[in-house]
């Protein structure tokens, strides 16, 4: 098994590098990888079980959200820190998942660190016993913000993969809380270079915002890699989320 080459620049939010005058952006990470990188994915299976178990490289702060034991898929999911690296910052996790072989639906797995959370879909058709190269391992982001008067820009450039990205979030007013993002004081766009170069951005109207009494409760970047295509691979789906706000 061929192993990943770990990259040693992270996102880690929130922090300035440089700025651009000239625009009045920030930047907010170099141009690197997410803070998860996936190493493998196993199946076994007899007769009656079947156990799927992934290796990540991720924050050391990092929690399994999925449910230890969902009883509608009779399914359990565990994770646990196999070790830690030597600068304490990350570590390599197991996730294990355990189900019935008869079970067609495999549970999703979602972990979370301080600002990233990255969830799984595992495959269920499929011969393959073990995968070590994932798309999504490729993938770079190019962070930057510019907070002129009266609003607030994000731009995230995704290069190195394809992948389909989005925006999502709430906002909360009168102590009442709703999710989305409404076209008064959010504008999205998105724009593709290449299959595997492309921006998003974000527009935000703070002073529409703080004139109606609204405020931003979340504000997210959402990134999805198809790992299949055409085979059938032991990971389906790979699905990235980045705080913004």
């Amino acid at each position: 098994m061929k192993g990943l080459p770990f990259v040693l620049l992270i996102l880690n939010f929130p922090f300035s590098i440089s700025t651009d005058l000239g625009e009045q952006w920030v930047l907010l990470n170099k141009s690197g990888y997410t803070g998860y990188q996936i190493i493998s994915v196993r199946k076994i299976k007899d007769d009656d079980n079947q156990i799927y178990t992934t290796r990540i490289r991720a924050p050391i702060s990092t929690a399994l959200e999925t449910p230890g034991y969902m009883e509608r898929l009779n399914a359990f999911v565990d994770l646990k820190q196999v070790s830690v690296e030597e600068n304490l910052q990350y570590a390599i996790y197991e996730a294990k998942i355990s189900t019935s072989i008869n079970s067609f639906l495999i549970p999703p797995i979602r972990l979370r660190s301080e600002s990233e959370s990255l969830g799984l879909l595992l495959g269920r058709f499929t011969d393959e016993d073990e995968q070590v190269d994932f798309k999504f391992n490729r993938c770079q982001m190019h962070v930057k913000r510019k907070d002129p008067t009266g609003s607030t820009t994000f731009e995230l450039s995704v290069r190195g993969c394809i992948c389909k990205s989005y925006f999502t979030g709430s906002v909360e007013q009168g102590g009442k809380k709703t999710t989305g993002l409404s076209p008064l004081y959010f504008f999205p766009s998105y724009a593709r270079r290449s299959d595997q170069d492309q921006v998003s951005s974000i527009f935000i109207d703070r002073t529409a915002l703080e004139e109606d009494g609204v405020k931003i409760d979340s504000l997210k970047f959402v990134m999805t890699v198809d790992e299949g295509h055409v085979s059938a691979p032991l990971l389906d789906l790979s699905e990235y989320e980045l705080d913004l706000i």
